[in-house]
């Protein structure tokens, strides 16, 4: 409970999942960011930004181990954006230019990394 159990995709619930990634038109919020609304993950991280991620007593170890996740929920959670953008552009057969498509690259390395992290951290 609280655990990554897949880094590519730290914060993807199944429901996100069984959705898939769907090309909208820009006016339209895509699933990461509905999630934001939606989903009790963001108000807890921004609990946990005011009052702390360190010296809390009375959590026991799972606790502790979901904490790990929380601390980078706005990470995970941009990590999800690109990712859906990406999926997207590649939807619309739309290839980036090359520094932008390293960029990209770079982007979804980074967040993967730091998944990798929290979860042997966990």
């Amino acid at each position: 409970q609280g655990a990554i159990t897949d880094v590519t995709k730290p914060l993807m619930g199944r429901i996100q999942e069984d959705q898939g990634t769907v090309s909208l038109p820009a006016n339209c919020a895509s699933q990461a960011i509905v999630d934001v609304s939606e989903n009790m993950r963001a108000k807890i991280y921004s609990l946990f930004c005011k009052i702390g991620f360190v010296d809390l007593a009375g959590l026991g170890v799972e606790d502790h181990v979901t904490l790990t996740a929380i601390e980078k929920y706005l990470d995970f959670k941009m990590g999800e954006v690109w990712t859906e953008t990406m999926k997207e552009l590649e939807m619309e057969n739309v290839r980036p230019v090359t520094p932008d498509a390293e960029a990209m690259e770079a982007i979804a390395r980074a967040i993967e990394e730091r998944a990798q992290i929290v979860s042997s951290t966990q």
